[in-house]
């Protein structure tokens, strides 16, 4: 079935979704790892080390390395950098906010995930930023919740745009939504077809089958706080803006390394 009539979505059987299921955990056991390695004084480059060791450790290949021209396990994204930051000699500080990008790959099938802290505890940081990724975090529940047997692709968009707006009139703050990458499939590569944005869409998107086969995707809702800039530093070019959630960015140069695709040609309601 085609998505914005050029893309094709590949079902997957249950002993396929089972052997993607093991590269996915061990993913997630990298993260929870992370997360207690994440304080001050530590680097990124530090984490990206133990990111390597552990996946390899745990049977698997850092699947970020597979992308030609990147060296690195992790994306590392501090402060106002949304996505794509290399990890290096920065030393994180109490209270910095960071996401955290991964993947493995597992017997030829991909695992990608992220994550957003707070170095110290949410209470170390800016209490604004916290709000933004717990907002963001209610988000992906909506679009998760949206997500059923024989409901359209275009539901996880509809269900995230509506959280956020929704938080973002309780709140009086106008959060945005980045419209500039999205959620993708996943598989024997780690980005495939469809890309799945968090807004909604116009026209026909796939369907989500009520039996096998099922399709498999990577997918996080990324939001921003008003007033971004557009600066922009390090051969990833992370783009800054004022805090993230889960991380994406409004750059145009995409970095093939993490995980989320570009943007789409998906026509955007008026």
């Amino acid at each position: 079935m085609a998505l914005f009539g050029r893309e094709r979505v590949r079902p997957r059987t249950p002993d396929q979704l089972r052997a993607m299921r093991v590269a996915g955990l061990l993913v997630a056991r990298t993260l929870e790892m992370l997360l207690a390695e994440a304080r001050a004084g530590v680097t990124t480059a530090h984490l990206d080390a133990l990111a390597e060791d552990f996946i390899r450790s745990g049977g698997g290949v850092p699947n970020f390395q597979l992308v030609p021209g990147y060296s690195h396990t992790l994306c590392t994204s501090v402060g106002d950098e949304i996505v794509h930051g290399i990890p290096g000699e920065r030393v994180l500080r109490e209270g910095d906010l960071l996401s955290i990008d991964c993947g493995a790959e597992v017997e030829g099938w991909n695992g990608d995930s992220a994550i957003t802290l707070v170095v110290g505890g949410d209470a170390a940081g800016d209490p604004a930023a916290a709000r933004l990724s717990e907002v963001t975090r209610r988000s992906m529940w909506a679009g998760i919740a949206a997500f059923r047997p024989g409901g359209d692709l275009n539901d996880i968009g509809g269900g995230v745009e509506d959280s956020i707006r929704a938080d973002a009139r309780a709140d009086g703050v106008d959060y945005g939504i980045v419209e500039d990458y999205t959620g993708h499939g996943i598989g024997e590569h780690m980005h495939l077809p469809p890309n799945v944005p968090n807004y909604r869409v116009r026209g026909r998107t796939p369907q989500t089958l009520s039996g096998p086969p099922w399709p498999s995707s990577r997918w996080s809702p990324w939001a921003i706080r008003p007033t971004t800039s557009s600066t922009t530093s390090g051969p990833s070019s992370p783009t800054t803006a004022s805090r993230r959630p889960t991380g994406s960015t409004r750059s145009r140069s995409p970095s093939a390394a993490c995980g989320c695709s570009p943007p789409s040609t998906a026509a955007r309601p008026s």
